[in-house]
This record gives C-alpha cells, structure tokens and sequence, in this order.
C-alpha cells in the first residue's frame, strides 16, 4: 500500500525543481551560418557548417568538426535539421533536433554535454573603472555594461557563447586597494556572491604582454592554471568542464542508490522531478520503499563521478556516508520557503 501510494503521488505531482547553481543553456542547438543559397547543394552546406558549430556547443570537443573519421560517423546534417530561417546578410539560422543528434552521437560513441551547465564568475583586470557584476553568455541575463566591452572581454565572451559556456564577468579587485581582498582567499565566498560555481580569474603576468592572462580556474579543491588571451580563457574553461561533465553513451552503467528524507509527498514530487532533469540519468526503476527512504536503480551515463559533479550542480542530493549494503546513499534536501 506505502508503495503503492507513492507511486500515485511521483505521478500526479508536476512539482518543480529548487534552482540550483546551474544555467541552463539557450540555444545549444542553434547555429547562425552565412549561405549562399537557400536550397540545393548551398543550403545542404549551410546546414553542414551549422552542425560543426553545434557539434562543438553539445560535445565540448573543439576538433569533433575537423576530426574526419568522426564526422563521417555523424552522417549528413540534412536529416537532422528540424527548422531553418532566413537572416539578414545572407545568413541562415538552422535548428537541429536534439533527440535525432544525441541517438547519432551516442551510435557514434561521441560524448554528450547537458544543456544544464555550471556557471562561471570571471574576474578580469581590465577596466580602471569598477564596473556592476554583470552576467554574459549563454544562459544568463544580459545587461548592458557600464564600461565599454574591453578587447579581452569580448574575446571571452565570444568564445563562452561558442563553446555554450554561462559566465558572470566582474572586474577584477583593484590591487592595492585595502577593501579589496584576494578571492582566492575564500572562492567559495566568492561565487557564491554572484551566484555562480566556479572561479576564473585572469590576471597579468609580469613579463606577459598585456593580452596574456595567467588563467587559475576553482571548482570546489581543485585548481587549474594556464596562460592565453580572452579566448584561450574560455577555450581552456570549456574544455575542462567539458571533460569533467561531457559523458558517452559506452561508459554507462547501473547504480543502486538509496535516497534518505523522502517522507512527505512534496518530497517525492521534487525527487522525481529532479531525477528526471538529470541528463546524465537514463532511468530510475523504483526497488523499495523504507519509511522516509526509496531504493532506486539507476541506469545513468558516464562514472559515479560525473553522476556526483552533476547532482552537485543543483545541490539537491548530497552524498551520505557508504551505508555498508553496496547502496550509494544520498539524502534529499530540504524544500526552499517559497518567496512572499
């Protein structure tokens, strides 16, 4: 009977998800290329060009467009298209359907990258100004800045839009000033203030030409560093998140997982919910029902890893202690108060 009822209540429920730390990208699917016709052997053009721009948005693989043993993998673009538009300037707006892509990505066993994305908090020292925080890229709010868009800006952020990348650019501490401490002294802070992530802040190298950043990226304890101009901090952000979050098809596996604090019906909503939003989760068979605890198991993509730095993007499901039964334990947050 408890289960029954639970079953009802995951079914006739439509609750929403808490938001989390995650954006969720516009668009990925899309691409905006020049044509020079709009049917024939042009637009089939057209529509190969805007594939490799998409292909590099959903993989995270910068060369799967130029890699000719893979793009062959694909097969024509054609078939894929579900709408196209014309543009201005002779431009073509192509959209592709995403079912059809991800099935011919994983018959490829290509890797597949969510459209929910961790957001960045990007510090650039660049303006002498302080500028407002402002969020840029896919999957933010644009707004307009307050100070011209500086070379190294706009390279970043043209590359995040590339690469499907959300990011929220702030300026850079001003060094020297006593009120202004060192973000990484606290990054967690820090992002959490803009409500972000991860950190990247780029910052001028001593002999460095004025282009050159020295990159630090911080997601939770782990660092990364390189060195590149506006583009080449996006380029490698892309591709670190992509390596981490990016999964095929071939590395799936079952999981048994049991899920603690499910003991009212708002709860099983919002779990339910949520585990059908997670990309990276094929299926969750419900086992067993135990007071306020559910034994699910889960078919995902990709290692245990990746299925925690995804749940971790929302924060909905925080890993427990290992219970001593080979079940993965997790424990449901709590439900948010609703805003007045």
């Amino acid at each position: 009977m408890q289960s029954k009822l639970l079953l009802i209540a995951l079914v006739t429920m439509p609750l929403a998800c808490q938001p989390g730390i995650a954006a969720s990208v516009p668009d990925l699917y899309v691409a905006q290329v020049p044509t020079t016709a709009l049917s024939g052997p042009g637009l089939e053009e057209a529509f190969s060009r805007a594939l490799d721009v998409v292909l590099v948005k959903v993989t995270g693989q910068r060369a799967v467009s130029i890699d000719p043993a893979r793009r062959r993998a694909l097969g024509p673009a054609g078939p894929l298209v579900r709408q196209y538009q014309p543009g201005a300037g002779g431009q073509v707006r192509v959209s592709f359907d995403p079912v059809a892509l991800r099935r011919r990505l994983d018959a490829a066993n290509l890797p597949v990258w969510a459209d929910d994305r961790p957001r960045t908090l990007v510090l650039l020292p660049d303006d002498s100004t302080q500028a407002p925080v402002t969020q840029q890229g896919p999957g933010a709010t644009t707004a307009p800045l307050a100070l011209p868009v500086s070379p190294t800006r706009q390279l970043l952020l043209d590359a995040a839009n590339r690469r499907g990348v959300p990011v929220v650019l702030a300026p850079a501490p001003t060094p020297g000033d006593p009120a202004a401490g060192d973000p990484l002294l606290d990054p967690e802070a820090t992002v959490q203030a803009a409500g972000a992530s991860l950190l990247l802040i780029g910052r001028r190298g001593a002999s460095a030409g004025s282009a050159v950043l020295r990159w630090t990226l911080v997601q939770g304890p782990e660092r990364a560093e390189w060195q590149g101009d506006g583009t080449a901090g996006a380029e490698g952000l892309a591709d670190r998140l992509a390596a981490r979050y990016a999964s095929t098809a071939g590395s799936g596996r079952v999981l048994r997982v049991r899920i603690d604090g499910v003991d009212t019906f708002d709860a099983y909503g919002r779990l339910q919910s949520y585990l059908r939003s997670v990309a990276l989760i094929q299926s969750a068979d419900l086992q067993r029902v135990t007071g306020g605890a559910l034994v699910f198991e889960l078919t995902i993509r990709g290692d245990l890893k990746q299925l925690n730095d995804a749940f971790d993007l929302q924060q909905i499901l925080a890993p427990m202690a290992d219970s001593g039964t080979g079940e993965l334990v997790y424990r449901l947050a709590a439900s948010s108060p609703e805003a007045p």
